[in-house]
């Protein structure tokens, strides 16, 4: 592990180790963070509750100025493809945000996104 002296390294979520019981990956030569005097933080999004009317804010701004890139995962076969998505989803199987449309929604109508259909 590269790493510099002092680091702050931050965990949130595991999504990719879900239903790998047994077979878990973490961080590999994490004693490194004892010799470069490194830290290692997990944290929770609601604990930032407090902050995510300034962060939307921030958002919207990098959003409007064109500083965010993303892709959205759309499935356009209603509620029946909800099972399918969650497979999707814990097999890694989708790229960027998995959506799965129920009913027309004027906001993916006016966002330009890359979608994967």
């Amino acid at each position: 592990m590269r790493i510099a002296s002092g680091a702050r390294v931050v965990l949130c979520g595991a999504l990719s180790q879900y239903g790998q019981y047994g077979n878990m990956h973490g961080p590999k030569n994490y004693l490194n963070l004892i010799s470069k005097k490194a830290s290692m933080t997990g944290f929770v999004v609601s604990q930032f509750a407090s902050e995510f009317e300034a962060g939307v804010k921030d958002l919207t701004a990098w959003y409007t100025e064109g500083k965010l890139n993303y892709e959205i995962h759309i499935l356009n076969g209603g509620l029946e493809e909800a099972a399918g998505a969650l497979s999707l989803l814990f097999d890694r199987q989708n790229q960027g945000k998995l959506v799965v449309k129920v009913s027309h929604d004027p906001i993916y109508e006016t966002v330009n996104v890359t979608a994967k259909l």
